[in-house]
């Protein structure tokens, strides 16, 4: 063998180790690829739904002392529950519903529905008005919060 074929030979064989490499480089990738794109569990939507759920049947009840234990914790140890109950506006719900769910690490959306009057005074301004909206809640030591205030 002449040195140009062992050259040739060294050559392919540093190819080789190369293309070899980059393969092993791109396997070990892909778990953390993976790991960037994974949908959240059903179970952490599920906990946030269900959170949510409480969270706007309080508002409908008027169950303020539940609303609150829903918000997140630092702005429970910012704002007392007679100061929350006191921020509440003229609004009467009539009807919440979560209709969707969307989970993005620890922070979390929620679509809600809700059907609603709203009174100033003795007088009722707005009937049965009904509209949906996203309502901003995050996760802190494994349970939902929602975050207050929304604009």
């Amino acid at each position: 063998m002449d040195s140009t074929d062992r050259r040739s030979q060294r050559s392919k064989l540093r190819r080789r180790l190369w293309c070899g490499a980059v393969a092993s480089l791109a396997l070990l990738a892909l778990p953390l690829m993976a790991a960037e794109t994974t949908k959240p569990s059903a179970e952490v939507e599920r906990a946030l739904k269900e959170r949510a759920e409480v969270f706007w049947q309080a508002k409908v009840r008027e169950d303020y002392a539940t609303q609150y234990s829903l918000l997140e914790p630092k702005i429970r140890r910012q704002l007392s529950l007679s100061d929350y109950i006191k921020q509440q506006g003229p609004v009467q719900y009539l009807t919440a519903s979560v209709d969707a769910v969307n989970v993005d690490e620890a922070q979390g959306s929620v679509t809600v529905r809700i059907r609603f009057n709203v009174k100033l005074g003795s007088l009722v301004n707005l009937q049965n008005q009904e509209k949906t909206f996203q309502d901003a809640w995050v996760r802190r030591s494994g349970e939902w919060y929602r975050l207050f205030p929304q604009g």
